[in-house]
């Protein structure tokens, strides 16, 4: 009886606290049916995560692009950056099974929001990444370190392996 009590009150907290996750997983796809689009475009963005960035949070989604006429698939991690100075991320690294890796990230995009209590410093990043690496990220929890060659500082990712499979099944499946 007690455990019974116990996860329905764990279940509640969830629920009431905005854990829950009781909006749909998805995985958006467009241009498929356009004629006028050259690639098809596969993203996460809408994957059950909170578009709530406070200072020192992020975002982030997996898109990927597929030429029609060559079927050729690329791959990026998409972050969305929310903190108290501007940060100029540059550098992504992980762990993975054959050692350490680093990327290059690159700004795409850049917004500074400023009120009566401060600002807050957005940056829009994305690392192009390689099949093989979502193909390892789909098998266990990856944790990303995004850093700057230019500010102090750091900040940690983690990658859903659950996202990553289904962002690769459609890829998979608008690749043919």
């Amino acid at each position: 009886m007690f455990w019974k009590i116990t996860l329905a009150a764990f279940a509640l907290t969830f629920a009431l606290s905005g854990c829950y996750a009781s909006s749909p997983m998805l995985v958006t796809v467009k241009g498929e049916t356009d004629p006028l689009e050259p690639a098809i475009q596969v993203d996460t963005r809408n994957y059950s995560k909170p578009y709530v960035i406070s200072i020192g949070y992020q975002d982030w989604f997996l898109r990927g692009s597929i030429d029609k006429q060559t079927k050729t698939r690329s791959y990026q991690l998409y972050v969305i950056f929310n903190s108290a100075k501007w940060m100029y991320w540059d550098h992504a690294r992980f762990n993975s099974e054959s050692g350490l890796v680093e990327y290059a990230a690159s700004r795409v995009g850049s917004k500074e929001s400023c009120d009566k209590n401060g600002c807050e410093y957005y940056e829009d990043v994305i690392v192009n990444i390689k099949r093989q690496t979502l193909d390892e990220w789909s098998r266990t929890f990856a944790v990303i370190r995004f850093s700057s060659s230019r500010v102090s500082g750091y900040r940690d990712i983690a990658i859903d392996p659950e996202e990553v499979k289904e962002f690769l099944r459609n890829m998979d499946e608008y690749a043919r």
